[in-house]
């Protein structure tokens, strides 16, 4: 077993679990020394998401593949040990079966993607489960946004019909928020640069760049 394990055919799978066993590792050594490893990765992740799960459900976009990624429900560290570990156990079990019927494993370009897939779909499936037990805190500084340079980047803002736009504040972080016109006759289509005014439930009023 030990020997199928360590294929050549498997090094990527097996790189994926030692990944994980190294951030268990740096996990329990922080709480050793009081650090909260984990928290510090969310603090530092380059996206975060300032939407509720019912708009980011009904959107398209990057925003709409990381609500059904679970990324923005997860803690950042939690989402990883998933993603390895669905990836490693689909990479494995496909070699396994052709191991077992053919006497010899699928190649490397042809399982790890497929792996990849899998582990991907594995992820948001478990990852949706996993939320309930291990939400991850929600940013309460969204309102700190105001005055921010945003980039529509998919879909066209109108009044009442919000687009997603990409925003960096002042830590440098990367957010995606949903935004829409102050006012009717207004739109911004993708690619376009605007200021965010204020926060209506969970869209942002916003304006124009060229009109600062």
């Amino acid at each position: 077993m030990l020997d199928f394990l360590l294929l050549e055919a498997n090094t990527a799978f097996a790189t994926a679990v030692t990944l994980v066993m190294f951030l268990l590792m740096f996990q329990l050594l922080g709480r050793v020394f009081g650090i909260n490893i984990a928290k510090q990765l969310d603090r530092i992740s380059p996206v975060e998401l300032d939407m509720d799960r019912a708009v980011m459900a009904s959107e398209s976009g990057l925003s709409a593949l990381l609500y059904w990624l679970q990324l923005n429900r997860l803690p950042l560290m939690l989402w990883s040990m998933l993603f390895l570990l669905s990836f490693a156990v689909s990479g494995y079990s496909i070699n396994w079966v052709t191991y077992q019927t053919f006497s010899q494993v699928t190649h490397p370009w042809v399982t790890t993607p497929v792996a990849v897939i899998v582990g991907l779909c594995f992820t948001a499936l478990i990852g949706k489960l996993l939320a309930e037990v291990f939400p991850k805190q929600i940013n309460q500084a969204s309102s700190s946004y105001s005055g921010l340079v945003a980039k529509v980047t998919a879909g066209t803002a109108h009044k009442n019909h919000p687009a997603e736009a990409v925003l960096v504040d002042n830590q440098h972080q990367k957010h995606y928020v949903m935004i829409e016109p102050e006012y009717e006759g207004e739109q911004f289509g993708q690619g376009e640069q605007v200021v965010l005014l204020r926060k209506q439930a969970q869209v942002w009023l916003a304006a124009p760049l060229s009109g600062f």
